[in-house]
């Protein structure tokens, strides 16, 4: 058994967003699942019915039947062309290419290079983990290809 609570106020402070299901959600939620069913069996009856026994149940504003196949067919064209085209494009927006060298590569704090690591190891140690400079990837990448 689920008891609902209040979130507490915190002196004019607006609480934190919390995604714990609350009164108002499960009804959203509930309306929101009987619509979907609702449209779905709608589809299905206008889809699969015959025209005939549509008309003489006197819904006659229903568009043509091809629209019934053609709609999800589009939308799915529409979602494939996305996902295979649009969506790749967009990072490939966003990602640097060799010819990218006049650009300055960004550096986070934790960026630790080779020629700035604080001592060496002697001995045959095991030697200290470090990042590899950018133009060092790009050449390794346009000299390597697999």
């Amino acid at each position: 058994m689920m008891i609902w609570r209040k979130p507490k106020k915190q002196g004019g402070v607006a609480p934190e967003h919390n995604p714990a299901p609350t009164p108002s959600r499960a009804v959203y939620g509930f309306v929101l699942y009987l619509v979907a069913k609702f449209l779905l069996i709608m589809y299905l009856a206008w889809a699969l019915i015959p025209d005939d026994i549509l008309l003489r149940l006197g819904l006659d504003f229903f568009p043509q039947k091809y629209w019934a196949v053609a709609t999800p067919v589009y939308l799915s064209l529409a979602f494939m062309t996305f996902i295979l085209l649009v969506y790749p494009s967009l990072g490939r927006l966003h990602a640097r290419g060799p010819w990218d060298k006049y650009v300055p590569h960004p550096r986070d704090k934790h960026a630790i290079y080779r020629n700035e690591l604080p001592c060496e190891v002697d001995g045959g140690g095991v030697p200290p983990v470090y990042d590899m400079e950018p133009h060092l990837i790009q050449q390794y990448l346009l000299h390597h290809p697999e």
